[in-house]
């Protein structure tokens, strides 16, 4: 005897309120949406492992680079015959780690900011390094092809009515040099200006002459 009160029979089933139909587009999603988990899922492992067995190869090194550290940029160009070629820009600034692989990058010349894989990076100097007008000339004229190394003489162009600079360019021969407007270096490699001015206005007219031009549209050179 339990000396319990007595029960209704049908009280030991549990009666359901409300009965809700369930969408067979419902029903057919949860096994998609688990599918795609699960190889997402077992993407990003594949991923994770083929990166590590890549590092662990003896001539494959991993790097880490530091906020302000210089980077060259590599950008892919299509070269001849449609293959492709990585030419690489800079030096350029760390500005920001997004994350271990990923950077956000400042060019010198204008402050522009973007964003770059670490496979895209290889390092140009130490963080230290201090950026100097010679350094923005620089990476003015290597982003440009062609780096002004210095200056082997003027003249005074009377077809244009402009005075030019003869340029010696950087690991291309003397007998290559040009003839390039004075204005646009004066604006490019100010630096190397000026010291071509310095160094040889002492006894020439041509020199004197280009420095009293200068001195009117671009002051800051002379």
């Amino acid at each position: 005897m339990t000396m319990l009160p007595p029960g209704h029979a049908l009280s030991a089933y549990r009666v359901v309120d409300e009965v809700q139909e369930v969408p067979e587009a419902s029903l057919a999603r949860l096994p998609r949406d688990q599918l795609h988990r699960e190889a997402a899922k077992t993407s990003a492992t594949l991923r994770d492992n083929e990166r590590a067995r890549r590092n662990k190869k003896p001539n494959v090194k991993q790097f880490f680079f530091n906020l302000g550290d210089y980077v060259l940029v590599g950008q892919v160009s299509e070269a001849f015959a449609k293959k492709l070629q990585v030419q690489w820009l800079g030096p350029r600034q760390i500005v920001t780690i997004v994350r271990d692989w990923v950077y956000r990058i400042e060019d010198l010349r204008n402050g522009a900011i973007t964003t770059h894989h670490a496979s895209r990076l290889k390092f140009f100097a130490a963080r230290d390094l201090l950026v100097t007008q010679a350094l923005t000339d620089h990476v003015a004229y290597v982003e440009g092809g062609h780096l002004v190394e210095f200056f082997l003489d003027c003249r005074f162009d009377r077809p244009t009515h402009s005075w030019m600079l003869r340029v010696k360019w950087l690991g291309i021969d003397f007998l290559e040099a040009s003839w390039e407007p004075a204005a646009d270096m004066a604006t490019d490699v100010p630096v190397i200006v000026a010291a071509y001015l310095r160094k040889v206005s002492r006894g020439n007219g041509n020199v004197a002459k280009l420095k009293t031009a200068l001195a009117i549209s671009h002051p800051d050179v002379v």
